[in-house]
């Protein structure tokens, strides 16, 4: 009746305590705003600690930095593998240097890494973040 999808996304309290101590705007929206399911009561949620500007340009560069420099070692080998005529290589490391980008634009902006090598869903995820919402 209904055609809406679902995205189910998981991960260890080890993690969603970490990214919670850093303020990490996904996980302290979906602590704001979530609905608790389960509570088998062993583990509580770690504490937010509000981050200064500077470490929270700190976190965010280091997003761009280790998701944007892979993005154009891959974008120069499908160069290389195009002039190669190796168009099958070529699609491959265009298709990874979009996913980091991608992901770059994602994690930059929310503090999130969806896990996912879907072009088409990381384009959805990351069109909010865009000023031409076409894409």
């Amino acid at each position: 009746m209904y055609k809406t999808s679902v995205t189910v996304i998981t991960h260890d309290i080890d993690f969603v305590n970490k990214m919670l101590s850093e303020d990490q705007y996904f996980f302290t929206d979906i602590e704001k705003e979530g609905i608790l399911l389960h509570d088998a009561g062993n583990t509580p949620l770690a504490e937010r600690k509000p981050l200064s500007p500077a470490e929270a340009k700190a976190i965010v560069q280091n997003y761009f930095d280790q998701w944007l420099s892979p993005a154009k070692g891959f974008l120069k080998g499908a160069g290389f593998y195009l002039q190669e005529k190796e168009y099958k290589f070529s699609a491959f490391e265009s298709h990874q240097a979009t996913e980091r980008i991608y992901n770059a634009i994602i994690l930059v902006h929310s503090g999130y890494k969806p896990k996912t090598h879907n072009l088409d869903k990381l384009k959805h995820y990351s069109k909010r973040f865009s000023q031409d919402r076409r894409i």
